[in-house]
């Protein structure tokens, strides 16, 4: 079984992830992670002022995110301990909602491929088996309605971002 390529999964994520925007309506975009709260300095390439208020969002380059994206989400939540393709789709969620609903999802996906493990959040060993003793392409699957399921419950707590839940929906299903 193919292990965990975070070449391929930085490639997903990029294809998802665009340049700079600076959006007021976007939460993400505030260092204090609510419209209005901190200061307006954008996201690019997914690393938001509400995640990295400190970092120089407009002059990131795509290197500096790869970097970042190692760091806080490939190696931070394990996500280079499971087998691709889920490590990829993992990853993508990590960086476009967070890691602990990344992991979460993951979880869920293995409990309907019929693996449960408890969801805590965390990947240890027991998820990390879960997922290699999983079909690839059935938890990938799985994984893709998980995604699904978090935008949607996104939208439905914050209704203002229902603009945006097309796109998120595009993005579970690639």
């Amino acid at each position: 079984m193919p292990g965990a390529d975070f070449a391929a999964a930085l490639a997903l994520v990029m294809m998802h992830e665009g340049g700079y925007q600076n959006d007021p309506r976007d939460r993400g975009n505030w260092t204090g992670g609510a419209v209005g709260a901190g200061v307006l300095k954008g996201t690019k390439y997914g690393i938001s002022a509400a995640s990295f208020p400190t970092l120089d969002i407009a002059n990131l380059t795509p290197q500096q995110a790869g970097a970042l994206y190692e760091a806080e989400f490939w190696r931070r939540f394990h996500i280079d301990e499971l087998p691709a393709p889920a490590s990829a789709k993992v990853m993508d969620m990590a960086v476009n909602c967070g890691g602990t609903p990344a992991v979460t999802a993951l979880q869920r996906a293995l409990a309907a491929c019929g693996m449960p493990v408890a969801v805590d959040a965390l990947i240890g060993p027991v998820t990390v088996a879960a997922a290699r003793a999983c079909d690839p392409q059935t938890l990938y699957r799985a994984l893709c309605d998980q995604m699904a399921a978090h935008y949607r419950a996104v939208v439905e707590r914050h209704p203002e971002e229902a603009e945006y839940l097309g796109a998120w929906l595009r993005r579970a299903a690639a």
